[in-house]
């Protein structure tokens, strides 16, 4: 099979969830939020934020996966910016695949064996972010998502009381 169509076809984002399932990590940010709101309001995750106990050796082991399903080197671990995070990146089109920090207590939800982040925590996170100017970067879309989850949230109601 032709490299670049192999590696086309795994998808890196389900290959990380996975992995998050077997290891007992905790999936959060944008792909935790997809999962928990209302089918067709979540913005798309650029990449895939866990939750471990081991950082740098369950994004070795991503980028290891991710590699012998590709059939070749195509993934690699850089560390992050906070001294606990390692990136997975696609060293080829030179984005990043995940974000692996190290674990910390919040609440979770258990969705299909899986742990994520509750939305409660991410939007506190969310917020928390939005008040601080040294994420202006961030403002945007964190502020966007705040917007998603109160949506949800009012659907959720909605539906429930049947108003």
């Amino acid at each position: 099979m032709n490299k670049l169509f192999r590696k086309y076809i795994i998808n890196p984002k389900e290959i990380i969830v996975e992995q998050a399932k077997r290891e007992g990590n905790i999936i959060y940010g944008s792909t935790a939020l997809k999962k928990q709101v209302s089918h067709g309001f979540a913005r798309m995750a650029q990449d895939c934020d866990v939750l471990a106990d081991n950082p740098k050796e369950s994004a070795e082991k991503a980028a290891n996966k991710l590699n012998n399903d590709a059939g070749y080197d195509s993934y690699a671990v850089v560390k992050g910016k906070n001294y606990s995070t390692y990136k997975v990146i696609d060293k080829e089109l030179g984005f990043n695949v995940a974000d692996f920090s190290r674990k910390k207590d919040l609440v979770t939800k258990n969705i299909d064996g899986v742990e994520y982040a509750d939305l409660s925590e991410i939007k506190k996170d969310k917020l928390n972010s939005i008040k601080n100017p040294e994420f202006r970067f961030r403002h945007l879309k964190d502020f966007f998502d705040v917007k998603i989850m109160e949506e949800s949230e009012s659907i959720k109601a909605w539906r429930l009381h049947g108003k």
